[in-house]
């Protein structure tokens, strides 16, 4: 009942990739182990975006604060689908006061077909669950790539 979110979404492109990150008032990261992923916490991140030549695609991801490595404490991400494989996404957390900040970077290769470029047009959901306090939060918009002033990152 009346739960109190305090988050902060990121989303930007450079030549690695399209990053999205979260600044997150989660304090308790719920995993419950990934056969079933998805009835834990985690930023979830589509994108939808028309394929040079016609068509649209879209792809859908889910980052988990924790559950991968031996000790099920890394954090890592799974495509749903509409990816292929197309190399490892880099993940991480670090833990702050009520909650945690969460990044993650997908190389191009890992989203066939996204128009990382300037000028590319894209509609981006981005969301999140957390099982415990028991709430979704989502932002959805249309995004146009644009180039970031030189040597700096686009955001």
């Amino acid at each position: 009942e009346n739960p109190q979110v305090s988050h902060t979404y990121y989303l930007g492109w450079s030549p690695e990739g399209l990053e999205v990150a979260g600044d997150i008032s989660d304090s308790l990261m719920d995993f419950p182990g990934k056969d079933w992923a998805w009835e834990g916490d985690y930023l979830s991140v589509m994108v939808e975006f028309s394929r040079t030549g016609g068509g649209n695609a879209s792809i859908y991801f889910q980052v988990y604060p924790v559950g991968d490595g031996p000790d099920g404490l890394r954090p890592y991400a799974a495509a749903w689908w509409g990816n292929g494989d197309g190399g490892p996404v880099k993940v991480a957390t670090k833990a702050k006061p009520g909650g945690y900040t969460i990044e993650a970077l997908f190389p191009p290769a890992s989203i066939p077909g996204l128009p990382l470029s300037p000028g590319g047009k894209m509609t981006v959901y981005l969301g999140y669950r957390d099982v415990s306090g028991i709430y979704e939060t989502r932002w959805d918009g249309d995004v146009v790539l644009k180039p970031a002033p030189s040597g700096e990152v686009s955001r």
